[in-house]
């Protein structure tokens, strides 16, 4: 399943632009909703806060 499959499923829009920085796009990930897209990720992995 690809990306705007995946989050029309939660009834999200997948959005990308090209700009001079490269490819934005309107998905980010922070540490609040990390654990539910990276299942494998263990908590030493995690950044420090």
């Amino acid at each position: 399943m690809d990306m705007p499959g995946a989050l029309a499923e939660y009834g999200l829009h997948y959005l990308r632009k090209k700009s001079k920085q490269g490819i934005c796009s309107n998905l980010s990930l922070n540490i609040e909703n990390v654990n539910e897209w990276m299942l494998n990720l263990t908590r030493e992995d995690l950044p420090d806060e």
